[in-house]
């Protein structure tokens, strides 16, 4: 998966998370943090759209996924 596609459905499920991550309401389960991170760590796409929309504190800057 390193370096691979995400899929069109991986794409939406990252973005919904992501996007509860960010909204001040969002509820997001340990299940779906463990999935984003392991997306993050095996895909650049999905590490690069997680990058895109969350700033440097939420990622944290220090952290690297490679």
């Amino acid at each position: 998966m390193i370096g691979g596609n995400v899929t069109k459905r991986e794409q939406l499920e990252l973005t919904d998370i992501l996007c509860r991550m960010i909204s001040t309401d969002g509820k997001v389960e340990l299940n779906e943090r463990i999935w984003m991170n392991k997306m993050c760590k095996g895909n650049d796409k999905a590490r690069e759209l997680a990058g895109a929309m969350l700033c440097p504190d939420t990622m944290g800057e220090d952290v690297s996924y490679k």
